[in-house]
C-alpha cells in the first residue's frame, strides 16, 4: 500500500510559492490540516504516553536494582563481619561498583551537556557565518578594487575599519560561545544572572532585530545570583530564547515582546513572552525528552536539557502556575535559584 501524498494524487493541495505552506483552496487545505492534527493528537495521547510510562517503569527497575546491589553488599558485610579477608574483598567489590556507577553517571551528564552545546552552537553559528561571509566578500571586493588604476587610496582606511568591525563582532561572538563548552576549567562559582543574560542578548541581537522582538529586563531587589557554571546558564537562556522566537513567529503578530524579571530577593527569574503560549494538552510533557511542540522542526530536547542542567545545580525550572508569575499572555517560565530537595521532584 502506497501512503505517500503525491502532487498527482492530491491535486487540490497546492504549495505556496515560498514552499512554506499550502494555499487555502476551498476546504481541502483545512481538511488536510485537521487530519494531521488528529494524527499528532493520537501520537501525543497514546504513543508518547506509552513511551513515557515505559521510561518511568525502566527508571523504577533501575532504582530497584541499585538498591538491591547496595543491600546485598551490606548483607555480605554483616555476614562476614568476623572475616577480615572476606571483608577486604567485599570492600574492593563495593569500591569497583561505585567507580563504575560514577563513570556511567558522568558519561550521562557529558552527553546531556554535548547535546545542549549542539543546540546552542547551531543558533549562534548562523549569525557568525553571515558575518564571516560578509567579511570575505568585503575583502574580495577590496582586493579587486585595489588593482584598478583609478583606485582611491583615501578610502582604504574606511574599508579596513569596516572589516575590523565585522571581525571584531565574530571574535566577540566566538568568545561568548566558548563559555558554552564545559571543561575542567569551568568550576561552579557565584554568577550574576544579569551578566550571562547580557551575553545571550548580544548573541541573539541580530536575530531579535530581524524578527522585530523587543527584550526588556526587569530588575527587582538585590542582584540575582546563582552558584553554577557559565555554560549551564548560557544553555538555559539560549533554549528559552529559541522557544520564544519560534513561537512568536508562528503567532505572526507584530508587537513581539520578551520580558525577563530578575528578582534577587526571592531568588527567582521569570522568562515571559507574548506568543501563543503552551497548549493545555502539552503542559504535562514539555520537559520530557524528545517531546516537541514544534512538529518536525523540533527535537524536543531544549526544555528537557534546561531542566536537567538546573537540577544538576539543585535549581528548578517550571511553568508559571500562579497569576503573579504570569507577566505576559504567552509562555511564562519560572526558574528558582534556591537549592531544591532532590527527593521533592
Amino acid at each position: 500500500m502506497n501512503s505517500a501524498i503525491t502532487k498527482f494524487g492530491n491535486s487540490h493541495l497546492k504549495d505556496k510559492t515560498n514552499r512554506e505552506g499550502l494555499i487555502d483552496d476551498e476546504n481541502y487545505t483545512s481538511d488536510f490540516i485537521c487530519i494531521i492534527r488528529t494524527f499528532l493528537s493520537y501520537l501525543r495521547i497514546v504513543v508518547y504516553k506509552k513511551y513515557l510510562d515505559d521510561n518511568k517503569e525502566k527508571d523504577k527497575i533501575e532504582n530497584t536494582r541499585q538498591e538491591k546491589v547496595e543491600k546485598e553488599i551490606k548483607d555480605l558485610k554483616e555476614h562476614f563481619k568476623e572475616n577480615k579477608e572476606a571483608l577486604g574483598l567485599i570492600g574492593q567489590l563495593e569500591k569497583s561498583y561505585k567507580i563504575e556507577r560514577k563513570y556511567l553517571e558522568t558519561r550521562a551528564k557529558q552527553t546531556e551537556s554535548l547535546a545542549a552545546v549542539g543546540l546552542s552552537v547551531e543558533t549562534s553559528s548562523h549569525d557568525i557565518m553571515l558575518m564571516l561571509n560578509q567579511g570575505v566578500d568585503e575583502l574580495m571586493a577590496l582586493m579587486s578594487a585595489s588593482t584598478l588604476p583609478n583606485f582611491n587610496h583615501n578610502n582604504l582606511t574606511s574599508e579596513l575599519q569596516k572589516l575590523i568591525g565585522i571581525f571584531s563582532y565574530v571574535k566577540n561572538q566566538m568568545k561568548d560561545m566558548q563559555l558554552l563548552f564545559t571543561s575542567s576549567k569551568q568550576r561552579r562559582k557565584q554568577i550574576r544572572i544579569k551578566d550571562i543574560l547580557d551575553k545571550v542578548v548580544r548573541i541573539y541581537k541580530r536575530t531579535l532585530d530581524n524578527h522585530q522582538i523587543s527584550v526588556e529586563i526587569i530588575l527587582l531587589g538585590s542582584p540575582l545570583v546563582a552558584t553554577c557554571t557559565d555554560a549551564d546558564l548560557l544553555q538555559l537562556f539560549i533554549n528559552l530564547f529559541d522557544n520564544s522566537i519560534y513561537w512568536m513567529d508562528v503567532k505572526g503578530h507584530f508587537d513581539k515582546k520578551i520580558h525577563i524579571t530578575l528578582d534577587g530577593d526571592s531568588c527567582q527569574m521569570i522568562f515571559s513572552d507574548n506568543g501563543p503560549g503552551i497548549r493545555e494538552d502539552d503542559i504535562p510533557y514539555i520537559f520530557e525528552p524528545f517531546y516537541s511542540t514544534k512538529g518536525i522542526e523540533g527535537r524536543g530536547l531544549g526544555l528537557y536539557i534546561s531542566r536537567k542542567l538546573m537540577e544538576r545545580n539543585d535549581y528548578f525550572i517550571d511553568l508559571a502556575n500562579i497569576k503573579s508569575e504570569k507577566v505576559l499572555e504567552g509562555a511564562n517560565f519560572v526558574v528558582t535559584f534556591i537549592k531544591q530537595d532532590n527527593n521533592e521532584y
